[in-house]
């Protein structure tokens, strides 16, 4: 969580960086370094904590292991542009997925399925559409336009892993749209037991 808000800060004053801007494939800027590093930080420890020490979901793995490829290969002042709006859309997400208190609170009092858990389900399923799906979505656009028209600046193996990369993680955010949805909706058909935990992405 701490990651999240230090991130989103970091990312919110790179969001007009003209340089960057203005050139959506090499534009850097140090301030957009220094964020960069920060996340990097963050994404060495989540990789190693979802492969080696509480590995239960390969996508989670996948996710934490792709973010961390593309994030060292930033460092050679490739993609800033994308890579401040993929951070920002992350981690204002993660502020909203990772304080499930309200949901884990009607749980534990045995109220699952009542009008309150329903208003917090849907919440954070906004959150999160307009978050990964719609500005992640717009987002991945851009960056894919960006390096069809620019490829010949970029080495060939670098724009595959990149866009490989940004449509593995698309794919991933639909197909945890997809169990945010059935987690929610089965929450109103079992018992309190029976019940799936919201995912913490």
């Amino acid at each position: 969580m701490v990651h999240a808000v230090i991130v989103v800060i970091l990312a919110a004053r790179c969001l007009n960086i003209e340089a960057i801007n203005h050139d959506k494939i090499k534009g850097t800027d140090p301030r957009e370094g220094v964020m960069e590093a920060f996340a990097v930080g963050y994404f060495i420890w989540d990789t190693l904590e979802e492969t080696l020490i509480h590995y239960h979901d390969p996508m989670m793995a996948f996710h934490g292991a792709f973010v961390l490829l593309g994030l060292t290969s930033s460092f050679r002042s490739l993609f800033a542009y994308t890579c401040i709006r993929f951070l920002m859309m992350e981690s204002f997400n993660s502020w909203f997925l990772n304080c499930r208190l309200g949901i884990r609170y009607l749980d534990k009092t045995g109220r699952t399925g009542t009008v309150w858990q329903l208003i917090n389900g849907i919440l954070l399923i906004v959150v999160f559409f307009f978050a990964r799906i719609w500005f992640g979505s717009l987002t991945a656009y851009h960056f894919l336009s960006a390096l069809y028209k620019n490829h010949t600046m970029v080495p060939l193996p670098l724009a595959i892993i990149y866009a490989a990369g940004i449509m593995m993680l698309m794919v991933f955010n639909y197909i945890w749209m997809y169990k945010m949805f059935a987690a929610l909706q089965k929450r109103f058909k079992t018992k309190p037991r029976e019940r799936d935990p919201i995912i913490s992405r």
